[in-house]
């Protein structure tokens, strides 16, 4: 590959596939820098993002499996001869370019999950910082820099940022700038003419009468989406397992220990059968080597729609005295966090033949805490060395 080849690593939602291949675009046709996004999913996989689908063919990528570059093109990827890696949407790489050797070299990064303080010396830039979605942030750093955002990709960005935030509701995860970066977006994109009033907060300003949030062609938009993602009635146990999946490898006392967590949008007791739900966790986690699964689910009441969350955590623990150590110690975490609030889920019964497993289901008294609070802990927990790494983010 030639020298200035480099890769975008992230995860498979809409807002690392948006700011990937947003990053990519802008990197080469303002730095003249050749870049290749890669998603972090296999082609099997696309289909289980049915919004990405749709955001993608807006943006005129209407054949992604062809049009993308995808895990199952690069199964081992650190073999390949590159020196560079941007990250967005996350700021730690994780295995397996992290155990390349040489060490590969990461030359920039954008994110908006906890700083887990790395590449300070070499990325440039470096902007790591709390936001309803990175792909604000991508927005930001290119309009810095005098940019000119195309429709399409404009459109591709602004619906990562409103799938993100709740349509950038004032209740949401918008923060100013999502609603900085969206006021710009709903008009490079052509979503509403230069015109329409519309506000970049979610008060109205002088001489503005319409919060963003509340602009039609905002609300459609973001509706049509968020209508999409939870739509899972055709998935099965696995498939709602790996749709929105990201994996952490610790060292705990020494020995490596690897940890998944999937967000389902379907509360515990709406898995018909838990006698096959605690069987495919099962293989779904020895298929990728996973010693502890955290299934993470949020969904809203029947009758009142409340915002509700509760937790499923397996452990494949196979006789192995350091997983029934590690088992212990991040029970015992989660059950004293302040911030989760987690209570015992008694009414839920976990089914399985395999004497090795061992599991805890709780109702998470605060609804807020997603898997961006959930994962910090269990590294706070698990990784005592104080590195640990994701796979999947």
């Amino acid at each position: 590959m030639k020298e200035s080849m480099k890769y975008k690593s992230h995860d498979h939602d809409l807002d690392s596939v948006a700011s990937s291949i947003a990053y990519a675009w802008f990197n080469k046709t303002l730095n003249n820098q050749p870049t290749i996004p890669l998603v972090r999913i296999e082609h099997e996989d696309l289909v289980l993002r049915p919004e990405n689908m749709k955001a993608l063919a807006t943006a005129g990528i209407d054949k992604p499996a062809e049009q993308l570059l995808c895990l199952t093109e690069v199964t081992s990827l650190p073999s390949i001869s590159y020196n560079n890696i941007v990250l967005v949407d996350h700021n730690r790489l994780g295995p397996p370019w992290s155990k390349s050797d040489p060490p590969i070299d990461v030359v920039a990064v954008i994110d908006h999950h906890e700083d887990e303080g790395s590449y300070k010396s070499n990325a440039n830039p470096r902007v790591v910082e709390p936001a309803g979605s990175c792909a604000s942030l991508i927005t930001r750093h290119w309009r810095s820099l005098d940019a000119s955002f195309p429709p399409e990709l404009s459109h591709l960005l602004l619906s990562a940022i409103l799938l993100d935030t709740g349509g950038l509701s004032p209740k949401g995860k918008a923060v100013d700038a999502d609603r900085v970066a969206a006021s710009y977006l709903i008009h490079s994109s052509g979503l509403v003419s230069e015109n329409s009033v519309t506000a970049s907060s979610s008060s109205t300003e002088p001489g503005q009468t319409v919060p963003l949030h509340k602009v039609p062609e905002v609300r459609q938009l973001s509706d049509l989406l968020s209508d999409m993602k939870e739509d899972i009635s055709s998935l099965s146990i696995r498939d709602l397992l790996r749709r929105d999946y990201k994996e952490y490898q610790y060292t705990f006392n020494g020995e490596s220990v690897q940890v998944g967590l999937a967000t389902v949008p379907l509360k515990l007791g709406a898995w018909a059968n838990t006698e096959k739900m605690g069987e495919e966790s099962l293989q779904f986690m020895r298929s990728r080597g996973v010693s502890i699964l955290g299934i993470l689910t949020t969904f809203k009441t029947e009758k009142k729609k409340k915002h509700k969350r509760q937790t499923l955590w397996v452990f494949d623990i196979d006789g192995k005295d350091h997983l029934q150590s590690a088992t212990e110690t991040l029970t015992k975490g989660l059950e004293l966090s302040e911030e989760l609030k987690l209570v015992e889920h008694k009414k839920f019964q976990l089914t399985t033949n395999d004497t090795g497993c061992q599991w805890k289901a709780y109702k998470q008294g605060n609804a807020k805490a997603t898997r961006k609070a959930v994962a910090p802990l269990v590294k706070d927990l698990l990784d005592t060395t104080s590195s640990s790494n994701d796979t999947k983010e």
